[in-house]
C-alpha cells in the first residue's frame, strides 16, 4: 500500500496518542510513516513524546528511517499513514 496523505486520520491519532489506527470497518491498521530527508524512503515511528498535561496525546513522533538509520521530526503537516 502507499502512503497517503489523511489530515483527519494523523490528527486523530495524535489526539488519541496512537501511532497505528485499526479501521474497524476494513480490519486494516494504519500507521504514521514520513519520507526520509536524506533518501526519500518510507521511515516509521521510532519514538514519541506525549503533552504531560493532556493525558494521552502526541506532542512530537520521531521517525527512523529502515535504509540509512536518520532518526528526524517532521512538521504534523508532512506526517502520512499507510
Amino acid at each position: 500500500m502507499e502512503a497517503k496523505k489523511a489530515p483527519g486520520l494523523v490528527s486523530r491519532m495524535f489526539g488519541t496518542g496512537e501511532v497505528s489506527l485499526l479501521d474497524t470497518k476494513t480490519g486494516y491498521r494504519y500507521s504514521l510513516v514520513a519520507y526520509c530527508p536524506k533518501d526519500g524512503d518510507y521511515s516509521y515511528v521510532d519514538r514519541v513524546d506525549r503533552f504531560e498535561k493532556a493525558g494521552k496525546s502526541l506532542k512530537t513522533v520521531t521517525f527512523k528511517c529502515p535504509t540509512c538509520s536518520t532518526t528526524f521530526e517532521v512538521p504534523k503537516t508532512k506526517i502520512m499513514v499507510i
